[in-house]
Order: structure tokens, then C-alpha cells, then sequence
């Protein structure tokens, strides 16, 4: 096992709310010219990253790799790939997201201006051998890389998608990336290299919603907690769906469209309160001192942007914590039950004991107990899911 020091980026561009760099595909191709019996990769990732082997999503989980400060510690992750790679061409692809190296969503707490702050980059150790035959390949600037559809990914402030810009077999053998450019080198950071052993993030089920909200005008968001407060102008959506999950969890919502118009625009904004009988997302926002406005926009909101035909759309590189999903741009044949659902993430604890009793408030008490430790739980606990999502 080779923790490579060799890291590569796709751009020098750092992304904000002022200037959208989109996440990076970075890809590889590589011959071998014999059937490996044993083969690993392992890798680095600064900021999120999704790992593709021959057209094949490998990732250990959403979210990887283990959020650190890399001038601490860089967290590698192993993949065996002994069964997947094949005599002839192959094919290494990466996805890069933000994450915390590039945190910006988090400027509430400085984390625009961390000292390790930059642009999304990747290191990379692939080994093979079978007896006597060995190959070996590191991350370097022979790697080719290109912009995603992912055109803006914040953990705290959301994914911005558009389908239109899909590139097809863009991670698999055969697939001409002449066009394309070359990555470029990064410093390698200061934190020791260390393998990662914590659980990785794991989806843990899909709800439907309970109930399905149609508003002509819908105001998300208003200038105080009073019951009279009136809303923010810019905090005011037209012909609006809200979905209702029945629970306060914690993941992303799920978009399936089977009959999408090409440019269609659909925005997500997440709610976990309705009290006082006005849903708004005053909870999970923080109001004043600048910040409202980039709040309003941006957090716990997904804005995706149909190519045209079936699709179904599952944001990466952040999550939300959230009962309500408030749903812009669907027609009224497409708010069905199945077209906005909710895909529950945490990390994959497992359980080591369980609880029965003949008390119903007891048990519901344990069940919502347990659903907030899973919520806070996304590597290590965190106060809450929505709106720090810090340790």
C-alpha cells in the first residue's frame, strides 16, 4: 500500500458565491498487459471526491473522504480493485467537489479564510501485479481533466446541477479526451499521511413523502420569529410543491423526472420547522450581519436544470437536515410522490444494543433520540445537520 505525495487539481479558479468554478472530472487511461491478481488504489482526496474504474462508481460512500484538516492529517482510503480492472485499456475517473478544502459556505466561521483553504485537488497510487508483473500509476499531469455538470457544491449551500452539460462515457475505455486539459500540480499538504478506518458515510433508506403542499405564492423565509413578522421580498417563491417527509432526518432529496423539458428549472430549498403554522426556513438560517441575502440564495438549496427526457438528479458533496422539501419548477403532472424523495445519510454505525418496552412515548422518544444522534453523526457528531453541520 503507497500513500502517493504526488496531488493533482483540475484549475487554479477557486470557486464562491461570486464566481461558480465547476467541479472537476479528472480521468486516466492505462493499458495493462496481463490480468492482475492483486490490485489497490489508494487515494487522497482534498475536498469530496467520487472514484470511477472503468465507467464503475467505487466510492466507499457520499462524502468521502474523512473531513480532516489536511495540514494535520491527509486521510487516504484503500479500494480493492483486484476484480475490476482487465487485460487492455482501463480507465481511472475522479469527480472533485469542494468539501472542506474549499469550504466557503462556512464563512460564519471563518472557513473562507482557513489557512489550508484551496482549490479541490487529488493524489493517487494505483498497484497491480500478478506474479512476476507489476504496474504501478500515481495522480500526475498526464491525468486529462474537464468542467462537470456540477456547476456550483458547497456542503452547507448546496449543489447546482445542469444535465445539459453531461459529458457520456466520460469515465469509461474508448472515450476520446484529446480535447480536454491537463491537471496541473499541487503542493502536497503539510498533514501526515494516515489511512482512514472510520465508518464512511452510508445512505440508509428512502421516505416518501406523508403529504404533498400546493402554494401559489410561498414565502420561505421571514425577518423574524414573531408570528406577525412579514416575509423577505426576496424569500418569496411562485407555484410552489411542499413535500413532507413526516420526520426531521438528515441526507438529500432525490429527484426522479420521467418526462423533464430540456432547460426545465427545478429548485429545492429543505425546512425542518412549521411552528406557529408557517413553514419557513428562519431555523436553519442565520439572519443579519450581511449574511441574510447569501442565506436566502443559497443554503440547504439545490438548483437543477433539466436536459430533457427521464432523469433522476441526487445532489453531491453536501447534505441537508430537513422535514420539508420546497419544490420550484415541477408542473402539476410531475409532483407526483414518486418525482421528490428523501434519501437518508449518517455515518454506518453499527448498532450494539436496541430497545423494547410497553410504553408507545417511550419507544417514539427512543426512535427520535436515536434518528437525532444518526442526523449529527456524519464522521464524527455535530451540534446539527442544517446549518453548522461543525464538531
Amino acid at each position: 500500500m503507497k500513500f502517493s505525495d504526488q496531488f493533482i487539481k483540475a484549475t487554479r479558479e477557486m470557486c464562491d458565491f461570486d464566481h461558480y468554478v465547476p467541479a472537476p472530472y479528472l480521468r486516466k487511461a492505462f493499458c495493462l498487459n496481463f490480468r492482475p491478481e492483486k490490485a489497490e488504489i489508494t487515494i487522497c482526496g482534498l475536498g469530496f471526491y467520487e472514484l470511477y474504474l472503468n465507467g464503475r462508481n467505487i466510492t466507499k460512500g457520499p462524502l468521502a473522504p474523512y473531513i480532516s484538516n489536511p495540514d494535520d492529517i491527509c486521510y487516504y482510503d484503500s479500494y480493492d480493485i483486484s476484480a475490476l480492472l482487465r487485460e487492455g485499456e482501463n480507465v481511472v475517473g475522479i469527480l472533485l467537489g469542494n468539501g472542506f478544502r474549499n469550504s466557503f459556505g462556512g464563512f460564519v466561521w471563518d472557513f473562507d479564510r482557513a489557512p489550508c483553504r484551496g482549490t479541490p485537488a487529488v493524489a493517487l497510487c494505483l498497484e497491480a501485479s500478478a506474479k512476476d508483473r507489476r504496474f504501478e500509476m500515481e495522480a500526475d499531469t498526464s491525468f486529462k481533466v474537464h468542467a462537470s455538470p456540477i456547476c456550483f457544491d458547497d456542503e452547507r449551500m448546496g449543489c447546482r446541477y445542469d444535465a445539459r452539460r453531461e459529458i457520456p462515457g466520460w469515465n469509461l475505455p474508448g472515450f476520446d479526451d484529446s480535447g480536454w486539459e491537463n491537471a496541473l500540480t499541487e503542493t502536497r499538504p503539510k498533514g501526515i499521511a494516515k489511512l482512514c478506518e472510520a465508518e464512511p458515510i452510508a445512505e440508509a433508506g428512502e421516505l416518501s413523502a406523508v403529504s404533498i403542499t400546493h402554494y401559489d405564492v410561498f414565502p420561505y423565509c421571514y425577518r423574524s420569529a414573531d408570528r406577525d413578522a412579514p416575509p423577505f421580498e426576496s424569500a418569496v417563491m411562485k407555484d410552489v410543491y411542499v413535500y413532507d417527509f413526516g420526520v426531521n432526518s438528515a441526507g438529500v432529496t432525490k429527484l426522479n423526472l420521467p418526462d423533464a423539458r430540456e432547460g426545465q428549472r427545478i429548485i429545492v430549498r429543505h425546512a425542518e420547522d412549521a411552528a406557529g403554522g408557517r413553514l419557513s426556513v428562519n431555523s436553519t438560517v442565520f439572519l443579519g450581519d450581511g449574511t441574510t441575502e447569501k442565506y436566502l440564495e443559497y443554503a440547504q438549496t439545490d438548483v437543477y436544470v433539466c436536459r430533457g427526457g427521464g432523469e433522476t438528479f441526487v445532489p453531491r458533496f453536501k447534505y441537508d437536515g430537513f422535514r420539508y422539501a420546497i419544490v420550484g419548477g415541477l408542473t402539476e403532472e410531475q409532483a407526483s410522490r414518486d418525482a421528490v424523495t428523501f434519501v437518508q445519510m449518517h455515518s454506518d454505525l453499527e448498532a450494539r444494543a436496541g430497545f423494547r418496552c410497553s410504553d408507545s412515548a417511550l419507544i417514539r422518544l427512543q426512535e427520535m433520540t436515536r434518528r437525532s444522534v444518526f442526523s449529527n453523526f456524519f464522521y464524527f457528531p455535530t451540534d446539527c445537520p442544517h446549518r453548522e453541520k461543525n464538531g
